[in-house]
């Protein structure tokens, strides 16, 4: 075999497995990146927040154990922020828990 046939086979092969290759998937889902815009925290603490009754009613605390809570808990649930996206707030991560 001379040394074209053998670099037209290798070049077809390598083309072969280039096509083969699976799409890569997304790392965050679209619906995930609205969660600022209207995940449930956004939409529903703040009005919580101006009714007592609700916001125990939601959490099953009151406000100033939630924010107490908080503040104990606020440094173990602080996560980084990255270039590639922004991480939940620890205010919102503490809410899904007690939710």
């Amino acid at each position: 075999m001379e040394i074209e046939e053998c670099i037209a086979v290798w070049y077809l092969l390598n083309n072969k497995k280039k096509k083969l290759k699976r799409r890569r998937s997304l790392w965050v889902h679209p619906m995930l990146g609205l969660r600022e815009s209207k995940g449930t925290y956004n939409l529903l603490h703040e009005d919580l927040l101006q009714d007592p009754s609700k916001f125990f009613n939601y959490y099953l605390m009151s406000i100033q154990s939630f924010e107490k809570l908080h503040n104990i808990l606020e440094n173990k649930l602080i996560k980084k922020d990255t270039t590639m996206r922004r991480s939940i707030s620890s205010k919102e991560r503490l809410s899904m828990t007690l939710r």
